[in-house]
């Protein structure tokens, strides 16, 4: 017996939302954002770092990853590094990092995914402290990868 009208109309949205379901990595954005912290000071710095979600309502709710992380020094033949591959959801993100040893240095950065559900490369942010001299105090400094032209930002 063949199904009738009404059935196949329901067997047939049944499907689509099946597939619609399976296509939310897609449309939703599953791409993972990979955090690198490099320190290229002579001296260890202990780096706060705040990730929050640029559409919260409240701050409360809009705090993604706060974290405080140990960054090495630059020792000349390797730059102090923290590699977190895959560490949140790559989303829209006000950046928020500031220095433990010296909280007059502080900067704020606005993340936005480039990369969309392409596999390579993943979304790539990079929070350097740099220092121009000797005399002068480190600075932090904020990089992420492009995936529409494959340039740095």
């Amino acid at each position: 017996m063949s199904p009738t009208r009404r059935e196949a109309l329901l067997s047939a949205g049944g499907l689509g939302m099946a597939l619609l379901s399976g296509c939310n990595g897609v449309l939703g954005g599953n791409s993972r954002l990979t955090l690198t912290l490099l320190n290229f000071d002579d001296e260890s710095h202990v780096l706060d770092l705040v990730l929050l979600e640029a559409d919260g309502n409240e701050h409360s709710e809009s705090v993604v990853l706060r974290e405080e992380f140990e960054l090495p020094s630059d020792d000349s033949e390797e730059v102090g590094a923290i590699e977190k591959p895959d560490l949140v959801r790559s989303r829209k993100y006000l950046v928020r990092a500031s220095l433990r040893d010296d909280e007059s240095v502080r900067d704020v950065y606005h993340f936005y995914p480039d990369c969309g559900d392409r596999d390579e490369p993943g979304e790539e942010l990079y929070v350097e402290v740099h220092r121009e001299d000797d005399d002068a105090e480190p600075d932090i400094g904020f990089k992420q990868n492009r995936c529409s032209d494959s340039s740095w930002f």
